[in-house]
């Protein structure tokens, strides 16, 4: 409804062909988790679909910051700029990720998941992720 795809939950309208998990006020429970499990947490980043992800983003960007921390977005299309924005995070320094949701991104955890760990970022998401045929849950490195 936040994005304008359906008038009301009890008459949406149109057609829709599927759906995922859009839970805004979840990235704040994942931050709180985050900090948890890594002491002295100040820099992460948001992976995010950058075609429907913004919602979710601005929900959890304002209680990354709102909690003190520094915030960057990882907007991705596809697994690849995933991948990319993952390096990139490793290079300047953020010590956490949060993986919102998608279907492109529960679709690439695993690929995702490699990226995380090949940078030694402490990640966590909504997905169950599967990483060389163990199933890893919650934080993901």
């Amino acid at each position: 409804m936040a994005n304008g795809w359906a008038r009301s939950i009890g008459r949406p309208g149109g057609n829709l062909t599927g759906l995922f998990l859009d839970a805004p006020e979840l990235g704040g429970k994942e931050i709180q988790l985050l900090k948890e499990a890594v002491p002295g947490l100040s820099r992460i980043g948001i992976l995010l679909d950058s075609s429907i992800g913004d919602l979710q983003f601005r929900a959890t960007e304002k209680v990354g910051r709102e909690t003190g921390l520094i915030v960057q977005s990882i907007p991705i299309r596809r697994v690849e700029d995933a991948k990319l924005g993952l390096d990139r995070a490793a290079r300047q320094h953020l010590n956490g990720i949060i993986v919102l949701s998608s279907p492109l991104i529960l679709r690439d955890r695993a690929q995702i998941t490699d990226a995380a760990l090949k940078n030694r970022l402490p990640t966590i998401s909504l997905f169950h992720a599967i990483h060389r045929g163990r199933g890893v849950d919650g934080l993901w490195a």
